[in-house]
């Protein structure tokens, strides 16, 4: 699954660099789904508290930097011929999940068993509560240009 999650990563750096920034966004949504069941699949479904290991707390920062790379790459599709109301489809499901990304990682953060782990839990909470700003900022302007 990891080395499935790298592959996303390579195949929309690539995209990006033809300008399919359509395509590549949504192989970085790939790419965050794909470590989002790899951390359930470790973590388990329900899992309110600390991160399992280490490399499970890395995972999560790189699937939201999956998920900013997406955002970034919708708002880069902003500026060719792509079709806006798709666009801010797109970026409202990011903002969706953003949104619930930052409640799960409070709840994480206010865990007894993630006292140890609070600090770089609180610090992913506070990345993916700007993403959601970000994007609901963009959804925003985007629906009074419009």
């Amino acid at each position: 699954m990891a080395d499935q999650a790298e592959l996303w990563k390579a195949l929309s750096s690539l995209q990006s660099v033809k300008g399919d920034f359509l395509s590549a966004a949504e192989t970085r949504l790939k790419h965050f789904r794909a470590l989002s069941a790899l951390l359930r699949r470790v973590n388990g479904p329900s899992e309110r508290g600390a991160f399992g290991s280490p490399k499970a707390l890395e995972q999560q920062k790189e699937a939201i930097d999956a998920l900013r790379a997406a955002a970034h790459l919708l708002q880069r599709a902003v500026d060719g011929d792509s079709d806006l109301v798709d666009i801010a489809r797109r970026m409202r499901d990011i903002n969706t999940t953003a949104c619930s990304l930052t409640e799960e990682l409070r709840q994480r953060a206010n865990a007894y068993d993630a006292i140890l782990q609070r600090p770089q839990i609180e610090a992913l909470r506070v990345e993916a509560q700007e993403l959601a700003t970000q994007t609901s900022a963009f959804l925003q302007n985007s629906a009074e240009s419009t």
